[in-house]
Order: C-alpha cells, then structure tokens, then sequence
C-alpha cells in the first residue's frame, strides 16, 4: 500500500512538472530580443555577403534591420550623475546609442546626435549607453560636449543583456510600445542616409 503511494506521487510530482514546463514554454514571447539576438548572432557562416572592400561578412552585419519589429530589453541603470534610470520606453520614442571613446565613428557623430536631441527634444529621449568609466567620459567631454542621457561602466550592459558585442556605433530606434523601428550605424552628418532614416522614423511617429 505504501509502495503504491509512492508510486502514485511520484506520477502526480512528474505530471505537475511536465504540465509546469509546459506552461513556461508556451508564455515565452516569441519576438523576445535576448533570444532572437543570440540565434541572429550565431548564424552560420555560410550567409555570407562581400562588403565594398570585398571583405566577406555575415548578411545580418549589412542589413542591420534583422530587429525591426522585435520588443528591445527595459533596463534599469545610473546616468553620469548618478541618478537612477528605469528605460522602459513608456515616454514616447528612445534612441539608444552604443559606443564607446576609442570608437572614431562614435566620436563623429556626437555633434549629429546632439542635434537630433536638440531638433526633437520634446519627441525623443537619447540614452546613450558607453563602455567607458565615468572619469574618462568626464574627462573627454571637455572637448566633446554631449547633451543627452548617458549611462557609463555599461560593459556588462552591452555584453550581457543588449549582447551588443560587434559594430559600433549603433543606434536603435525604439517606439513607445518597446519595439524596434529601425536599427542603424553611425552618423557622418545630418545628410548622411542613417540620419535621414531616423529623422523620418521620428516625423511618422510622432505626429
């Protein structure tokens, strides 16, 4: 009798943790960031496109639009003052910006994001999200000023919860509802084609 009820535990315990499992399976959202960025990252070789140079590179490194649509991570972090920030992407449209200092292309388009910022001010926020430490970021601002958000010390940011691992700079544009509207390289200028996207992607979606 006692063995029965054992038996009949151990087949309730196993039944409950299937039907569990289950259930966590089935509530994963499909278009989650963290899990769709780490398959697009570990594509196989074989997806091979040649750059203008003719350096072979993986298709999604050209496109850069394989997270259109996709819900980005919230977060939650220290600004360079060292107020809290909780990035939820509820107050309109967010622009993250990964670089870091010894990124020339970073460097360049400083100016054009502070004047995308300037420009939209009351339409966007710019997180600008850095591998540096705050004391080099500090320090470099002397010569390069920067009016929009940033979040220094963000290596394990970057590395860990965006999986940003590879070209930099990139911006990502992202809607109220947390998805991606477009993903882009750097600016050269405020007519360069990176720009002009985003700055149409604003207009469209803040009317």
């Amino acid at each position: 009798m006692k063995l029965a009820n054992l038996i009949i535990r151990w087949i309730v315990f196993i039944l409950l943790f299937c039907c569990k499992s289950s259930i966590i399976s089935q509530t994963i959202i499909p278009d989650d960031f963290s899990e769709y960025y780490h398959r697009v990252a570990n594509l196989p070789t074989v997806s091979m496109v040649k750059t203008a140079n003719g350096v072979l590179v993986p298709k999604y490194l050209m496109d850069l639009d394989f997270l259109d649509g996709y819900r980005m991570p919230t977060f939650q972090a220290n600004d360079l003052g060292g107020k809290d920030l909780n990035v939820n992407y509820n107050d309109g449209l967010t622009l993250l910006n990964f670089w870091f200092i010894a990124c020339t292309p970073c460097v360049e388009e400083i100016p054009f994001l502070n004047e995308l910022q300037k420009k939209y001010l009351a339409k966007l926020n710019i997180v600008s999200i850095c591998r540096d430490p705050e004391p080099y970021i500090l320090n470099f601002m002397e010569n390069h000023p920067i009016n929009y958000t940033i979040v220094p010390n963000a290596e394990n940011l970057i590395d860990n919860h965006f999986k940003m691992t590879w070209g930099y700079p990139k911006n990502i544009l992202i809607n109220s509802d947390g998805k991606v509207l477009a993903m882009t390289r750097g600016f050269k200028g405020t007519e360069d084609v990176n720009y002009q996207k985003i700055e149409k992607l604003i207009e469209q979606n803040t009317k």
